[in-house]
Order: C-alpha cells, then structure tokens, then sequence
C-alpha cells in the first residue's frame, strides 16, 4: 500500500512537524539521499512529526543506503547484527558496509564485525569478526574495544584470554564508554580477570550512573542490599561497611538517576543503622531533586524534615510550600496535611474554607481521617451520606 503524502501519525503533533514530515517524504519518494536517511531517523525514533516504525526506518534506511549514504549503511548493517528483522537486501548492505570498511570507517568496522559475530541472518564468521573488530579498535573505537573484550572472555574469534579481556574493556571504559564502565565494575564485582574490590565496583558503577546507564543503578542498588543484609547478621563493624557504600551509591545517584531511585537512596541514607549521624546534606540533595522530578513523597519528605527541623533548620513555610506541592498532585495524605496547616494556621495564614477544601479532596479519595476533619469543622453533622 503507497504511503500517504501527509502522515497520518502526526495527527495529534504541531502543524509545523506534520508539514515538515510531508514536505520529507515526498522529497524522500523523489530519490533525495539525505531526505530519505533523514526519514529513516525520524521513524527509528519517532520524531518529526511520524510514529515509531522499525519496519519503515528500514525501508528508508535501505533506500539510502541503495545510493551509498554511509549512515543509513551503518543503520543497517547494525540491525542485522541485534537480529532486528529488516528486508531482504542483506548482500547489498554487507557489500557497502564492506566497501565503507575498508576506507576505513571505524563504526561500520565495528558492526560489520558484530554482525558476523553475533548475528543470526547471515552465517557467524568468527575470522571476519575478528578481523573488523580489531580494525576499529586500532582506531580507537571505544565500543569495539568492548566487543574484543568480550571476545577474549568468551574464546570467539581469538584465543581465550582473561587478562586481555580485562585490558580492553579497560579501554573502552577510561573513553567514558557507559556499557564498558558498567562491564568493569561487574569484572571487579565478580573477581574476573582482576582481583575482586567492591569499592572499585561502585566507581565504575558510578562513572555509568553520570551517564545515565540504568543497569550499573541497579547493580549498585543489589550491591547495597546484599551489605544491608550482611550487616544485619554480622552486626556493626559490617554495618559500618554497608553504610559508607550506600554513602556512594547515593552520591552517584545525586549525580545522575530517576527520581524514585534517588528518593530510595535518601531514605536509605536517613534509616543507617551505625548508629552514626545520616549526611542531611545528601540526603536533602537526593530528596530535592528527586521532588524536581515529581516525586510526590519527596515533597512530603522535604516538608516533614523543614517541619520538625530534621537535617535542616525548621522552616514551617518552607514545609508548607512542599506539602502543597504534593497535594496538588493528588496525594490524598498531603491533602489532608494541608487541611491542617490551613486549620491551625502552620506556615500559612490561618484559612478554614481553604482547610475544607483539601479535607474534601482527601475525602473524596478515602482518606480516613479527612472525615473526622470534616465533621469536626462541620459541627459534628456529616458531608456525604456515603462516606
């Protein structure tokens, strides 16, 4: 079926995007290169005005790779190699990617090489592999540094070598690659090629944090678990130890992390069992900026610590204004707090009707003593019949 002049996927988009991709496509359907690479973007992503389509990224990808873009090339020959299903012109795209390797272009190196190694559309040729692989890598190519890594842990395509496998994934990770730091913080987690060191661990784990690397959060988030529980049976001196790395864990998570990932770290950090003095000042810092992102009980956090001069010297307009924040998102336990600073006037004027209306908001979701509240304000007589 022939594609629309005017994308249909931009329907609910600004007019702008919508004329913008109309104006691509046809240039892309008239043999325009840079138009038809362009869209081959727009649909990977789903920007500009079109829905996310792997299926048409390819198509156009294809088309621009017909012509010799060496980025749609690149496209698709990295698809091939994650197994993603495309068309059938898998010759083509080897024979450019090919051409495009041997002048030298370190990333289409590196994934043609991947595709031999990995990739289940076309015969796995562990020499070819080998061979594209090291080429980029002589270029400085942090990702198929990681790949030859792997390669000397596994045996494919070169002799089994720990030690080498170390060495490249180290290069890859100092180039601030983010699965490579993430892969060096397992190898020192786990004892493989390197002798084992949790503080190493959580650096490296950190580095990838900064970059937004998910999977490193989590495995310093497992990291702290299993030192929790370890403290638990072996009493303070391992306490000890567990608290100064969920310390880290959270100072990486200031950095860089989603918001109720930084939420968790700060009522980690609050809840140490050492019988130390918890940072307030991190935990302050994870709690705002985790409340910058929504975090509802962040913001209820912050005005219970500015309320009773936890960490922070007490500021009851301060806790208000968090409190309020969190009700306005629809919490109903915030809406019945600031049905209270409203009744008894703390850290805002002194309102019954504006007391009223968030004990009605409350109410209206279940909160139990948002009716005790009403009544009270009410003179005993009750609001709604079915509450």
């Amino acid at each position: 079926m022939p594609e629309p002049a005017v994308l249909p996927y931009g329907e609910n988009l600004a007019d702008m995007e919508v004329r913008q991709a109309a104006v691509l496509l046809l240039a892309a359907k008239a043999g325009d290169v840079k138009a038809q690479f362009e869209l081959g973007v727009a649909f990977k992503y789903g920007k500009g005005g079109v829905a996310r389509s792997d299926a048409r990224a390819a198509k156009w990808f294809a088309e621009a790779a017909r012509q010799g873009h060496p980025g749609a090339v690149y496209e698709l020959v990295s698809r091939y190699a994650r197994n993603t299903t495309l068309n059938k012109d898998i010759r083509m795209v080897l024979k450019l990617a090919t051409f495009l390797a041997e002048k030298g272009d370190p990333k289409v190196q590196c994934e043609l090489g991947y595709a031999y190694l990995a990739s289940d559309e076309m015969d796995s040729n562990d020499m070819l592999a080998e061979k594209w692989i090291r080429r980029s890598t002589e270029k400085g190519y942090a990702r198929a540094q990681l790949i030859l890594s792997g390669m000397y842990f596994s045996g494919r395509g070169v002799r089994e070598n720990p030690e080498e496998g170390v060495k490249w994934a180290m290069r890859s990770a100092r180039q601030g690659d983010a699965e490579a730091q993430l892969a060096v913080g397992n190898l020192y987690l786990r004892g493989i090629g390197v002798v084992q060191d949790w503080s190493e661990a959580r650096e490296w784990f950190g580095k990838a944090i900064k970059q937004g690397n998910r999977n490193a959060r989590h495995q310093l988030m497992l990291m702290d678990e299993h030192e929790l529980r370890e403290s638990r049976m072996n009493g303070t001196k391992t306490a000890k130890r567990s608290n100064i790395g969920g310390y880290y864990s959270a100072v990486a998570l200031k950095q860089s992390g989603d918001a109720r990932a930084r939420f968790d770290a700060g009522m980690r950090l609050m809840t140490r069992n050492d019988g130390t003095k918890p940072d307030y000042r991190l935990v302050l810092e994870l709690f705002f900026k985790s409340a910058e992102q929504g975090n509802v009980q962040a913001m209820m956090q912050l005005a219970r610590m500015h309320a009773s001069g936890t960490g922070v010297r007490k500021n009851l307009p301060e806790a208000a204004k968090w409190m309020i924040q969190a009700a306005e998102l629809g919490n109903m336990g915030a809406q019945h707090e600031v049905g209270l600073l409203y009744e008894k006037g703390e850290g805002v004027r002194r309102n019954v009707r504006r007391a009223w209306d968030w004990y009605m908001e409350a109410a209206r979701q279940g909160h139990p003593g948002a009716e005790q509240a009403l009544l009270r304000i009410n003179g005993g007589e009750k609001v709604f019949d079915d509450l």
